[in-house]
């Protein structure tokens, strides 16, 4: 059953769905902001954008998204620089915030996020494969070494 039409006039094309606590976060385009991060409680009305974090017509195409302490991790573009930064969300525009810029790469992919204790460890790519931690803080969001792990990546 189709919850809300996101988007009256084409596809919104829900993608990477994830729930956290019983909301279903997910990214969608309504045709006006471009692809951002939305969330649905399963109704019509609770079914509503959380940010537009590429102000405007552009997209912030938000990507691997995770479940971490209540709240949603997620790799998503502020503006036109080709690198995502690392994001946290608590399901309201006011405490959807920016946690880590990756500078100096054209790319980044989030992958191999695993848990210890009450940190999260993941894979960045910012001109290499580096790891990186974070408490859902941004002052403890750091890479924990400035040494390029692309060759463990590439083994395993």
């Amino acid at each position: 059953v189709q919850v809300k039409d996101i988007h009256p006039t084409g596809s919104s094309n829900p993608k990477h769905m994830t729930d956290v606590n019983g909301i279903v976060y997910f990214s969608a385009d309504d045709g006006t902001t471009g692809r951002e991060l939305w969330k649905s409680d399963g109704t019509a009305a609770g079914t509503v954008q959380v940010r537009d974090i590429y102000a405007g017509a552009s997209s912030s195409n938000p990507e691997s998204l995770l479940a971490y302490q209540n709240k949603l991790l997620f790799a998503a573009h502020e503006n036109s620089t080709e690198t995502p930064e690392l994001w946290i969300s608590d399901g309201s525009t006011a405490g959807t915030v920016k946690l880590a810029t990756f500078n100096g790469g054209t790319s980044l992919e989030f992958m191999k996020w695993t848990i210890g204790g009450k940190q999260l460890f993941y894979v960045a790519y910012a001109d290499r494969a580096e790891v990186w931690a974070t408490d859902g803080t941004s002052g403890g969001t750091e890479k924990l070494a400035d040494e390029d792990i692309s060759f463990l990546i590439e083994r395993y």
